[in-house]
């Protein structure tokens, strides 16, 4: 339990990232918590996240 301290907070996340071509591709996550205590969880979240999506590698078949 977390007790309610009453004020909010927005976050703006962008991640870029190249895709065929040498195109780009955008993504912008706008996140709003009603409580900054419970902001902190969620950045945690985002930034295991963004750190996992860092170690993805593709492959093609026989290398």
């Amino acid at each position: 339990y977390v007790p309610y301290v009453g004020d909010s907070k927005r976050a703006m996340d962008e991640y870029t990232s190249e895709i065929f071509m040498g195109g780009k591709s955008t993504i912008v996550l706008h996140n709003t918590c009603e409580d900054s205590l419970l902001a902190a969880p969620i950045i945690l979240d985002l930034v295991l996240l963004a750190e996992l999506c860092s170690r993805i590698q593709l492959k093609a078949e026989g290398e």
